[in-house]
């Protein structure tokens, strides 16, 4: 999936469509908190701030939001893009179930 700058879900694919069992019209331009209650809980930085403290392409076991409210054990990876200025302007990042 792709992050913007504000931490709102800019894209999915169809991998991350079936493993969360939601389409994507109820992922994009939503909170990056609404895929996990545990990315929601993170003190004061954002959740996408949160994930790319750890470093980049570092992975996090967190449970995500199924369609039907099941928590679903993911890992998931971030990598920041940045902008022509090397400022970071959002992230790309990689679920995968486990």
């Amino acid at each position: 999936m792709v992050v913007d700058g504000e931490g709102r879900v800019e894209s999915v694919n169809s991998a991350l469509v079936a493993l969360l069992g939601r389409p994507a019209e109820e992922l994009l331009k939503q909170p990056l908190a609404v895929l996990s209650e545990e990315l929601a809980a993170g003190g004061t930085a954002s959740p996408a701030e949160a994930l790319l403290a750890a470093g980049p392409s570092r992975a996090r076991a967190i449970h995500c939001l199924g369609k039907d409210g099941a928590k679903l054990p993911v890992t998931l990876s971030a990598s920041p893009l940045r902008d022509k200025d090397g400022k970071t302007c959002g992230m790309v990042a990689l679920a995968r179930g486990g």
